[in-house]
């Protein structure tokens, strides 16, 4: 049974995307929410592990970490890139590194949806201003009356 650790799952949302009693006697798996208190922390935490997934760059896969991960196989990261990671060493261990595909236009739709909030938000302001308008024509049309 392959090891695997995910890393800095913060929010907890491996459990979320991954069905992981699916992979139940394939794969054992070992999420860590917490940040490792040091390297030493980390190695002695991980020394069982073949594979790391990893989802933030916060963890730092340094080559004394690699080197002290004698039975470590495969470095997953989300994204394609992960400055995090020392490509060279994990080489040198002919440790297989990769990443999962990412949008190649964030910033398009990051502003697309900004602009729909703030669609959102002009709508109700929008709303409380014609019910004010509507009431402060009342109450002129009535001052006018005088």
């Amino acid at each position: 049974m392959l090891k695997v650790a995910i890393l800095d799952d913060y929010q907890n949302v491996s459990q979320a995307f991954l069905n992981l009693k699916k992979l139940d006697g394939k794969y054992e798996f070992k999420i860590f929410n917490e940040a490792f208190t040091d390297e030493n922390d980390a190695g002695e935490q991980l020394k069982d592990c073949e594979a790391l997934l990893i989802m933030r760059e916060r963890t730092k896969i340094t080559k004394s970490l690699i080197n002290k991960l004698k039975k470590l196989k495969f470095i997953i990261t989300s994204g394609m890139r992960n400055k995090a990671i020392d490509l060279d060493a994990a080489k040198q261990k002919k440790i297989i590194v990769c990443g999962t595909e990412i949008n190649a236009n964030p910033a398009a739709e990051l502003t697309w949806a900004l602009i729909l909030v703030w669609l959102e938000i002009l709508k109700k302001r929008l709303t409380i201003c014609t019910k004010v308008i509507g009431k402060l024509q009342l109450v002129l049309s009535s001052r006018e009356k005088f």
